[in-house]
């Protein structure tokens, strides 16, 4: 393994010193590395779970996998708290009141006590019952309701996209499901079909948002020209049109913005 991917794993993963003989002991493919390359760590995490779950592998490195794949999964669970964290800061949220709503309710604390002290049987049912869902729907319909999902419990989705509020609703919808932490348990066919529409997502989750800019576009090109009147201007760019969203609090698409330049 090119010693770029090793610092990048140390790095990910958060290793100790004593930690860096097992770098070795795992091979990935050239994919994974890529992607882990580009910040991009699904598929290292799925060799992981492949790892884990092969009984012909010996018992030391499905037991490293284990370790590396318990580190990758603290990782991704502390980022997307610290995303949250930062857009609570950069919205203003600074009263000590906000904050104590936010730790009583999203703190990986309190959530890991949750997972720990709910009943195991509950647990166990909830992933039956998600894995067969994956197992039963298609890539189209698992996309959809992911999108679906995300949207109902993010509403603040409508002003346009944000990639921190898209991971973090990834991450609900795996436990929604019933299967986060155990994605590696999937059968591969599911697993491959789960990962597609999780590809999806993102592009279809912006045709969603489009389409709440499209229904309301007559009212925004109205507003629009009030903006553009009021800072006594009457050129039509799609910089303009670009800061008059946000000024709204909007972050529309280059979509949005190329056919509201164009209607008006």
């Amino acid at each position: 393994m090119d010693i770029k991917y090793k610092i990048k794993l140390v790095e990910i993963l958060r290793l100790r010193p004593a930690d860096l003989n097992v770098i070795e002991t795992i091979s990935f493919s050239d994919e994974s590395l890529n992607g882990l390359w580009k910040d991009d760590l699904f598929l290292l995490e799925k060799e992981l779970g492949n790892i884990v779950n092969n009984e012909n592998i010996d018992d030391k490195t499905r037991l490293v996998a284990a370790s590396l794949k318990t580190h990758l999964l603290w990782h991704s669970a502390s980022d997307a708290i610290d995303e949250a964290c930062e857009k609570m800061v950069s919205d203003g949220i600074e009263d000590s009141d906000g904050f104590d709503d936010f730790y009583d309710e999203e703190t990986w604390e309190n959530k890991l006590y949750k997972e720990n002290q709910g009943n195991p049987k509950e647990r166990e049912k909830a992933f039956k019952e998600g894995k067969k869902m994956i197992a039963d729907s298609t890539k189209e319909e698992l996309t959809k309701m992911c999108c679906e999902f995300i949207m109902q419990k993010y509403p603040q989705l409508k002003d346009g996209f944000d990639k921190g509020i898209y991971r973090i609703g990834m991450m609900d919808f795996h436990e929604h499901l019933g299967i986060k932490g155990k994605e590696y348990l999937l059968a591969q066919d599911s697993s491959n079909k789960f990962y597609l529409a999780r590809q999806n997502v993102p592009e279809e989750l912006n045709k969603i948002i489009d389409d709440f800019f499209f229904c309301e576009l007559d009212y925004w090109k109205e507003e629009y020209k009030k903006w553009l009147a009021g800072r006594h201007e009457t050129r039509i760019t799609k910089k303009s049109i670009k800061m008059f969203f946000e000024e709204k609090g909007k972050h529309a698409s280059e979509r949005v913005l190329d056919k509201m330049k164009i209607e008006l």
